[in-house]
């Protein structure tokens, strides 16, 4: 019986350093710096601008697409946009973080992204919704660049 409390007493004490470790994290500024990251990233989608979402990757960053092998480098990036933003217009693109967390230099961001897209020839609109995970890597210059990203749907297989 004492053991019991003893665990239990011990879990609340976990719980509470740990629920106040995550509260200052998502407080610091490296935390706000990723969200601005993610709010650019959206309004660059929104905006339909390749240069604009490739910026806030590093230069050797890789973008591990649904169904496509690892895009390598920041100009694979750029084409994988500019080829899809040809077919399609995308609007209402939004990205929320879920869980973040810094370690020096690299922080991991894992989030939810959603947005519509409408097909350019016969106007099909479709709701987008996936979880993402990324790697970001701090620069020289205090900001924060997206050094590996995936994702995949969130929406059960059809």
């Amino acid at each position: 019986m004492k053991r019991s409390i003893m665990i239990g007493i011990l879990a609340i004490g976990i719980a509470a350093v740990v629920s106040t470790q995550q509260a200052s994290i998502s407080q610091s500024p490296d935390a706000a710096a990723i969200k601005t990251l993610n709010e650019q990233y959206a309004a660059a989608v929104n905006a339909q601008d390749p240069a604009r979402i490739v910026s806030l990757y590093a230069t050797d960053a890789i973008y591990m697409n649904v169904n496509n092998p690892g895009l390598v480098g920041r100009d694979a990036i750029r084409t994988n946009f500019e080829n899809s933003f040809k077919n399609l217009t995308v609007r209402d693109a939004a990205s929320t973080s879920v869980e973040s967390q810094v370690a020096g230099n690299w922080a991991f961001d894992r989030g939810r992204y959603t947005y519509t897209s409408v097909a350019k020839a016969g106007g099909q609109t479709t709701k987008v919704s996936y979880v993402f995970l990324q790697i970001l890597e701090k620069q020289s210059d205090g900001s924060w660049k997206i050094k590996r990203r995936m994702f995949h749907s969130d929406q059960p297989a059809q």
